[in-house]
């Protein structure tokens, strides 16, 4: 950590507030001894922080990605926007974008007509299935039409699906009624006043931020959030978000385990999440905040010389759907056998680990490399398609037998896992189709599966009635798949 860095929040010792260290570092071992990976945490009570740390090379002073943890911080701008007048929670959505939702569908259904600001915030817009923060960003064209797109099956306000979409349209509704995305409007309402300096949100077609997810800030800056929460909408004695919003916000609504856009549970806490680890936990009762974000702790028994800087490597396929044009990493290689290059990627701002492999080998006078790309954590599949190359020496070494034998091997070595292949990859295969068959009767009868094609089956578990149990056995069968051809 910089030890030069002030992010304005006091600090005292946990046992001045009634905290036990030795119980703090019990909990730190508890993570540690269960392999939790966590890249930095903080421990807010009674007025100050008391406890915090940073893994390597994660630290205090640098941005993170916070993932659908952005939700959270979208509440906090719709709450605003409300407040001077913008819109109200019974605004309906087709009166805000009537030429978007126009040119989306050819009948504007009664239950499209009847969606409200409300039903947005509360996850209960009435749409079948959820739409992941990464299914969106590769698309150029209108979020707003492809919003519209989606059937809406249920009446409004009725049943809980949890999806970015309804984020989206949120952070397109202050920017269509205030003028301006929505990190611009919270600048001098939030940010500002708060002292919150680092915080980047992504930005989709029509320059309007993402809404759900893309927010990068610093650990100290999603602390505030939460504390401001806590806090019931004060900041230093001044009243930054109206405290009625503050209690609707994280108290459960119609039902649900979910406020707007904070979860929520009957004893009290409520929370901010995102994927992959990005957690802001307040404990009213106990005038407590924690937060964290999920980490790759520095292993000290590595001697591999690292390096810190910026790439331009392409990540959106194994990154979540997330393209930077430039990404700051630490990064090191190293010769892990004589022929075998192996390359390690740490995204710092963000959970991904990339490795990257390349051998090198002969055949028949020609010397030829295979590459292999991998992520620790995704959404989509873990790992892309190898890629081969060859020394050119005749010019015709890249249509040689040799090359394409071990191009059709890597083929037919493929291995099949609910983390790393697709939905789509199991359903193409005849004999993995016939495991998830088997071991998933109801969902592959269900109009779904078809459209979480590009997802892992862990990442749909839940929707697919599937758990822990479920999962280890469906990779058994998948293993022995992979081992016998």
């Amino acid at each position: 950590m910089d030890t030069n860095y002030d992010d304005g929040l006091a600090r005292a010792s946990p046992e001045s507030v009634g905290i036990s260290s030795a119980d703090i570092s019990a909990f730190l071992d508890d993570l540690e001894k269960s392999g939790v990976e966590v890249h930095t945490f903080m421990l807010y009570r009674a007025g100050s922080v008391v406890a915090e740390g940073s893994w390597w090379p994660y630290r205090a002073d640098r941005p993170h990605m916070m993932h659908s943890a952005t939700k959270s911080f979208l509440s906090v701008a719709v709450g605003l926007a409300i407040e001077e007048g913008f819109f109200q929670l019974d605004t309906k959505v087709v009166d805000i974008f009537p030429e978007q939702a126009a040119s989306a569908t050819t009948e504007i259904s009664a239950n499209r007509a009847a969606m409200t600001v409300e039903d947005l915030l509360t996850q209960t817009s009435g749409h079948a299935h959820g739409v992941s923060g990464g299914q969106w960003r590769s698309i150029t064209t209108s979020w707003i039409v492809e919003f519209f797109k989606l059937p809406v099956v249920h009446t409004p306000g009725t049943k809980f699906v949890y999806t970015s979409a309804t984020s989206f349209l949120l952070s397109a509704i202050i920017s269509r009624t205030t003028g301006m995305p929505v990190r611009e409007f919270l600048e001098p309402r939030f940010c500002q006043p708060m002292g919150i300096k680092l915080l980047a949100w992504d930005v989709g077609p029509d320059s309007i931020c993402s809404g759900g997810n893309g927010i990068s800030c610093l650990p100290s800056d999603f602390m505030k959030l939460g504390i401001l929460l806590l806090q019931k909408g004060k900041w230093n004695g001044k009243q930054i978000l109206p405290e009625s919003w503050t209690v609707a916000a994280t108290t459960s609504q119609r039902g649900n385990p979910y406020g707007y856009h904070w979860w929520t549970s009957p004893e009290g806490p409520y929370w901010a999440s995102g994927f992959f680890g990005q957690m802001c936990y307040v404990f009213p009762e106990h005038d407590t905040v924690l937060v964290t974000t999920s980490a790759v702790p520095h292993d000290e028994n590595d001697s591999r010389a690292y390096v810190e800087g910026v790439t331009t490597l392409s990540g959106a396929k194994l990154h979540h759907g997330y393209e930077y044009s430039s990404m700051r990493v630490v990064a090191t290689a190293a010769w892990v056998k004589s022929d075998t290059l192996q390359i390690v990627l740490q995204f710092v701002e963000s959970a991904f680990r990339d490795t990257i492999t390349v051998r090198f080998f002969d055949k028949n006078g020609s010397t030829f490399a295979q590459l292999d790309r991998s992520v620790n954590v995704n959404s989509f599949k873990t790992q892309r398609p190898p890629l081969f190359g060859a020394v050119l020496r005749t010019g015709k070494e890249l249509a040689s037998p040799e090359l394409k034998a071990v191009m059709d091997a890597a083929k037919t070595t493929m291995r099949f896992s609910t983390s790393g292949s697709t939905v789509g990859e199991l359903l193409d295969h005849p004999a993995a189709r016939a495991i998830l068959e088997q071991g998933m009767p109801g969902m592959m009868q269900d109009a779904r599966i078809d459209k979480a094609r590009m997802f892992t089956l862990d990442l749909i578990m839940r929707h697919a009635g599937l758990t822990g149990e479920d999962l280890a056995r469906i990779n058994k069968k998948l293993a022995a798949i992979g081992a016998s051809e």
